[in-house]
């Protein structure tokens, strides 16, 4: 089976990952709980799941035939393939300390001290440059562990620093190191999946929001008042807005994430900036919104029945189920190069069948059912229900609906108990519902995996490239102008040996080409050629 290496970079990818390496044992029954019975997918026994399960994890030891516990984890020295990166150790820390512990070594990680200071500039030019030598060589001692390598599997965050700069830094060194690596995917193969920056609610953040459910009608007018009396040329605007917080990037294709509440001020420079290494040196891109996953996590909450369950969610962080959703969307991405299936789909078709051109790489994702972690809580579980969820605006992992847009290329990815007659009546229902380029219509993509998710007997993923991706980009471009156009926080960019003030220009010129782009597939009409005539 195809083997993969997860490289987290920054407090987000590191996050991720850390949800990420629990979703991936369960799915092979391997409970992350002492006290927990271990559950195998529905209707799948250990050793049709065993020659999956080199895909993420390193087994030094050939006779090895059942893995069922943590503790045979540390029995058989179970490794995870993967290289954690981060300028703080607090997150990094959880890896050496928690209960899979066991699954990290030293040679895996790298930090440092004291971070990127929210500074893309500082994480891709100071802190890149002082470390390309020792993540090169982490990757290099990962891949050597490998006898069919795939691709490298990246998680970053592109609000912050360290994950948005020292990560795109890192996708550089991958392109440049393992070249290799691409040619046996594709060319340019570099996947990346967007993922957000989750920061747990300070003290400060918690104060903050009591004091406003306490204000009284007459504080509240109060500030509005004065709110109103400011001018808005002449102060300067703290911008909080929903942008791409994170990437997970794998040689090969390229998945982003939009976010919805962001706490970090450059965020828009940041974002901006990451962006352009992101199109220069990915071949698709798959973004995530956090208030799409804000959203999608309050409708679940509010579906439950059960009492237990309830209480259960009440006790979650939000940021925990937010992250679930991401990492289930990439196991179901990455389970046709993992798992056995009639039709499967690998990671390296799908920059072939995805982007029709050069540029027009950013996919649109939805899957259903959609579950909370731990409990069993999902909607649209029925087959009948499967598309309709996916290709719901509800459902998508990002704030822009796909479907309202013209689709240039399309793909639908099934887990578990579904039959090629279920896929083609799938096909069939995005025929009829989605407004398609004339290429587009009969370049569906269909993919078919007979493993299903850990907790349901069937899962759908549907991927689109849609012309309504344009909208993102140009919000993120607006973000970007209002804090340009006045000069705010640049000094601190300026600062930083070896960049430039060009790389602003260049990097909001590049964002509003890709925009347009997009907005031009809206009006491609289809070429007639004549018939030659004897």
């Amino acid at each position: 089976m195809s083997e993969f290496i997860t490289l987290q970079v920054g407090q987000c990818g590191n996050q991720i990952g850390e949800a990420f390496w629990k979703l991936a044992l369960r799915e092979h029954g391997i409970q992350t709980l002492r006290n927990t019975n271990p559950q195998l997918p529905l209707g799948h026994s250990h050793s049709k799941l065993f020659d999956a399960f080199h895909s993420f994890f390193y087994i030094p030891e050939n006779n090895v035939s059942k893995l069922r516990t943590l503790a045979d984890l540390e029995t058989f020295k179970i490794k995870a393939r993967a290289v954690c990166i981060d300028m703080e150790d607090s997150v990094v820390a959880r890896f050496q300390t928690g209960s899979l512990r066991h699954l990290f070594d030293e040679t895996c990680l790298i930090t440092n001290y004291p971070g990127s200071g929210n500074n893309w500039a500082e994480g891709f030019y100071t802190h890149g440059g002082r470390y390309k030598d020792r993540i090169v060589e982490a990757v290099r001692k990962a891949t050597e562990k490998c006898d069919h390598l795939h691709g490298f599997l990246m998680l970053f965050s592109l609000g912050g620093g360290t994950g948005s700069g020292l990560g795109c830094a890192t996708l550089g060194f991958l392109e440049d190191s393992f070249p290799h690596v691409d040619s046996s995917l594709s060319q340019d193969s570099n996947l990346c999946l967007l993922v957000n920056n989750y920061r747990e609610l300070s003290a400060t953040h918690v104060l903050a929001r009591t004091l406003t459910n306490l204000a009284t009608q007459s504080l509240a007018h109060t500030l509005a008042s004065l709110a109103e009396s400011l001018d808005p040329d002449n102060c300067m605007d703290v911008v909080y807005t929903p942008w791409i917080q994170g990437v997970v990037c794998y040689r090969g294709q390229s998945v982003r994430r939009v976010t919805g509440n962001e706490d970090v001020v450059t965020a828009p420079y940041n974002v901006t900036l990451a962006t352009r290494e992101l199109s220069q040196h990915a071949t698709c891109v798959f973004p995530v919104h956090n208030k799409a996953l804000m959203d999608i996590c309050d409708r679940l909450r509010s579906g439950v029945e059960s009492t237990e369950t309830a209480k259960f969610i009440a006790t979650c962080k939000p940021f925990h189920d937010m992250n679930s959703i991401i990492v289930n969307m990439l196991l179901h991405l990455t389970s046709g190069s993992r798992f056995p299936g009639c039709l499967n789909v690998d990671m390296n078709e799908l920059s072939t069948n995805m982007v029709p051109f050069p540029g027009l790489h950013f996919i649109s994702s939805g899957f259903s059912p959609m579950m909370l972690r731990k409990k069993h809580v999902s909607l649209d579980s029925r087959h009948g229900d499967l598309l309709n969820g996916a290709i719901s605006r509800n459902n998508q992992l990002l704030k822009v609906d796909p479907m309202s847009g013209t689709l240039m290329s399309s793909a639908i990815i099934g887990r578990g108990a579904l039959s090629m007659t279920d896929m083609r009546t799938n096909v069939a229902k995005l025929y009829e519902r989605g407004r398609f380029v004339p290429w587009g219509r009969d370049a569906i993509k269909v993919g078919l995996c007979s493993v299903p998710p850990a907790v349901h007997p069937s899962a759908l993923l549907c991927l689109l490239n849609s012309s309504n991706m344009s909208t993102l980009f140009q919000d993120v471009a607006g973000k970007f102008n209002r804090l340009y156009r006045r000069g705010a926080h640049v000094h601190h960019y300026l600062s930083v040996s070896e960049f430039e003030k060009d790389n602003f220009t260049e990097s909001i010129n590049s964002l509003m080409e890709t925009a347009t782009k997009y907005s031009s597939m809206e009006t491609v009409k289809p070429i007639f050629r004549p018939r030659l005539v004897v």
